[in-house]
């Protein structure tokens, strides 16, 4: 930088011998001309040589790859290109809750109990379809007051596609045929492949009421216009202390 000052120096001195015998102004003008030409010319040769060497990046390097794609290319850049996300709102529908006139009285509506003034009582209500029909059938276990321990269970199976406040029952109550050698009383209710499976406790021959001593499984198909018992299975209860 010191010898570009040297050289415009010379140059400059060179110019003011040349306009020796011009008018004052003329000369000043000149000289000023001078001056921004020169100092143009230096910052040009300063830029030139303090900007940073230009650079491409190869297309396996890491570098210039878009990182919404992650590829390399002319149109890579090294920020992400901004995405507009939307949000539709989702609908959500729910129904209202049956009033109590509504709903089945399912004490009602089952098999009433054998003796004058003995009241049902419900113990599981489960529903699914076990017809095939594509509609979901209900599923009542009861059984009834007692004097005694217990009174054995029956199961009612109430069709999906009658009156929701009137349901008509599919064939007989489920568990009748077994009350004289199980005695059995409903734990829990399931539905598997279309079968109604059957969990309870119930009684053997040498068993009381007051300590059942067996541990009762079923399941029932439908078949014709009812349903048949299909498996059983028993095991020993729990010990009575």
């Amino acid at each position: 930088m010191a010898a570009s000052w040297h050289q415009w120096g010379i140059r400059v001195s060179a110019t003011l011998r040349s306009v020796t015998g011009m008018d004052i102004q003329r000369g000043s003008a000149l000289l000023a001309a001078v001056v921004v030409l020169a100092t143009a010319g230096c910052a040009r040769d300063t830029t030139a040589r303090d900007a940073a060497p230009a650079t491409t990046a190869g297309a396996d390097s890491g570098f210039g790859k878009n990182p919404a794609t992650g590829g390399a290319g002319a149109g890579a850049t090294s920020r992400p290109t901004p995405v507009r996300t939307t949000s539709t709102p989702v609908r959500t529908t729910t129904s209202a809750p049956r009033t109590p006139d509504e709903r089945p009285n399912w004490a009602r509506l089952v098999q009433a109990c054998p003796n004058r003034g003995q009241r049902a009582e419900i113990q599981q209500i489960l529903e699914g379809d076990v017809t095939g029909d594509g509609r979901a059938e209900t599923i009542v276990a009861r059984t009834c007051e007692a004097s005694t321990s217990y009174w054995p269970s029956t199961i009612e199976v109430f069709d999906g596609a009658s009156d929701p406040l009137r349901p008509e029952r599919i064939g007989e109550p489920l568990l009748a045929e077994r009350h004289k050698e199980d005695e059995p009383v409903v734990t829990g209710l399931s539905i598997n492949a279309g079968m109604i499976g059957v969990k309870a406790y119930g009684t053997s021959p040498k068993g009381t009421h007051a300590c059942p001593d067996l541990k009762l499984f079923y399941r029932y198909e439908h078949r014709g216009d009812g349903f048949e018992l299909v498996w059983r299975d028993s095991g020993p209860g729990e010990k009575c202390g």
